[in-house]
């Protein structure tokens, strides 16, 4: 049972990559500054940091949510077809779409390219998720790596960013 969650979970996350919805997932714990986090983001990919930054927005978890599902809707519904097509039912793909949105604790707009942050978040895990986003704004910006790489690229420069920035517990 265990084994199929993880083969589910693992699916979900190709297929998010393959539509292009940027996520990112949760942790941390300290104060925080979108600018250093931006430069920093921008040194570690080998782009000038004098880059105009990305507006970013702060919201409820309610409202992230909602800004998230109106944001996503088609690609969203491309993804729970592609479960139900990979052999889900068609309850089970929508709960875990729902399920999904309700986890969202970052994301970035393709067309206006704004991020999108849960306000509520520990600030040095809500510095990690912005960091998480602004190399999805780089990538889109710049077209840096493969749809396929860009998650990859993405949860690598968090984690990177959470290990030089945070204290462990």
């Amino acid at each position: 049972m265990q084994e199929m969650k993880c083969k589910r979970s693992m699916a979900v996350v190709v297929f998010l990559i393959f539509l292009g919805i940027p996520f990112s997932i949760q942790a941390g714990d300290q104060e925080w500054d979108p600018e250093e986090v931006f430069v920093w983001v921008a040194e570690r990919l080998g782009i000038s940091p004098e880059e105009e930054m990305p507006r970013i927005i702060e919201l409820s978890e309610k409202d992230l949510r909602e800004h998230f599902l109106m944001s996503t809707e088609k690609s969203l519904t491309r993804l729970r077809e592609s479960l139900i097509g990979m052999g889900w039912d068609r309850v089970e793909a929508s709960n875990y779409v729902e399920n999904l949105a309700n986890e969202v604790v970052g994301f970035l707009t393709k067309n206006d390219r704004i991020i999108y942050i849960k306000s509520s978040l520990e600030p040095c895990y809500k510095a990690s998720i912005l960091a998480h986003e602004i190399t999805h704004f780089f990538q889109m910006k710049y077209n840096l790596m493969g749809e396929e790489g860009r998650e990859l690229q993405a949860e690598y420069v968090e984690r990177k960013y959470r290990e030089e920035h945070c204290p462990s517990p």
